[in-house]
């Protein structure tokens, strides 16, 4: 009977969240991402507000800290969303900040050098991760 019931309120409920993701009815993760959006703003904030006092590697280990695990919670479900591409530009605006660039640089070799995985990357990344802990599940004999 519970299980109905928790049924009918997922499918009564534009979104809901369960586990810390925001799932809507249709699987867009459009609200999940703009949550994430707003979070990784903060983040954005906090790294521009401490810019002239830390060197660029105490700023990348707090985007590690601030940006990075956020964004690597549930990656391998919402990573490809159409809307994911919000949560890439907040990331290469990040990456311009920590490395002290300018707002037209490429950041192709921002990444490079600072061996940042893009959130494409990421989700790719955990994805195999993923996939190389439950080996069992996916090759297992028939």
């Amino acid at each position: 009977m519970q299980l109905v019931t928790a049924y009918s309120l997922l499918i009564n409920s534009n979104s809901n969240k369960f586990v810390g993701l925001m799932i809507d009815s249709m699987l867009t993760w459009e609200k999940h991402i703009m949550d994430l959006s707003n979070k990784l703003n903060r983040a954005c904030f906090a790294i521009t507000a401490t810019k002239t006092l830390l060197t660029w590697k105490s700023r990348k280990m707090v985007y590690y800290s601030y940006y990075h695990s956020v964004i690597s919670y549930g990656i391998i479900f919402w990573g490809t969303s159409p809307y994911s591409s919000n949560i890439l530009r907040i990331q290469k605006r990040i990456v311009r900040i920590i490395t002290n660039s300018s707002k037209r640089e490429s950041c192709r070799q921002l990444y490079k050098q600072q061996q940042i995985l893009t959130v494409y990357g990421q989700y790719i990344y955990s994805l195999l991760m993923f996939v190389v802990k439950s080996r069992e599940v996916f090759f297992s004999k028939l």
